[in-house]
């Protein structure tokens, strides 16, 4: 009998050492699995918050790729402008060769000067540089984008003006016949022609006249060269 008691308590006790041991298995893994979960948790917390600083990092690179794209396409606009400018003063100063449509008028002296009839007289039967400068001047009203005499390309200072006998355009001496390049409207230019006193009075005097046009539909273009020299002032003073 003491033996079965001995025995059952033995049994009991290896029993309980093994529900203790189960016990605590159970309770280290539910531990570990806690343990875990909240490093799971911490870990994609961390995550969540080094791609939320990633995204703002980013937007705020695109952001600032904006604003340069922008200031890139503002400038090359400003960029494109000031070319444009650059160009169209270029040829407004005459500083630029142009070809173009546009007009070629032809002046001569008469084809005899009597050499006996008296100098005020023989001047009757001359081309003067008032004649050239009210031409250029009515070809001007009449739409002129750009004027050549004789290859001198006529400015806002050129000068026309006569020494002696002889003709000076931008000091430089001209000599008959005087060939008058322009570029501008054909149709335009044509009516100033014909509609100019000056151009009307030599052909009635008799003095060799004829121009062309020329249109888009040419196979040579008017060409004028550009203007060879110095711009004068006497006047202007640049303020700092």
């Amino acid at each position: 009998m003491r033996k079965k008691i001995i025995s059952l308590t033995i049994a009991c006790f290896f029993l309980g050492l093994v529900l203790i041991t189960q016990i605590r298995l159970e309770d280290s893994i539910h531990a570990n699995t806690v343990n875990s979960n909240d490093v799971l948790v911490n870990l994609v917390n961390s995550l969540e918050s080094e791609i939320n600083m990633r995204e703002t990092y980013l937007s705020g690179l695109r952001t600032e790729i904006d604003t340069l794209s922008e200031n890139l396409s503002n400038d090359e606009t400003d960029l494109g402008n000031m070319q444009k400018n650059l160009t169209e003063l270029r040829n407004l100063s005459g500083y630029s060769a142009l070809e173009g449509i546009g007009l070629i008028l032809t002046i001569d002296d008469k084809p005899t000067v009597n050499t006996q009839i008296a100098v005020t007289d023989a001047s009757q039967d001359i081309i003067h540089y008032q004649d050239l400068l009210y031409i250029i001047n009515d070809l001007k009203r009449g739409g002129a984008e750009a004027i050549s005499i004789n290859e001198q390309r006529i400015i806002s200072t050129s000068e026309i003006r006569c020494v002696g006998n002889t003709i000076l355009v931008n000091v430089t001496r001209l000599a008959p016949p005087y060939h008058i390049k322009v570029i501008g409207n054909p149709a335009a230019l044509q009516n100033a022609i014909q509609s100019s006193t000056t151009y009307e009075k030599l052909r009635v005097g008799g003095f060799p006249l004829n121009y062309t046009l020329t249109s888009t539909y040419s196979n040579n273009l008017i060409q004028i060269p550009a203007y060879v020299g110095n711009y004068s002032t006497n006047y202007i003073t640049l303020e700092e």
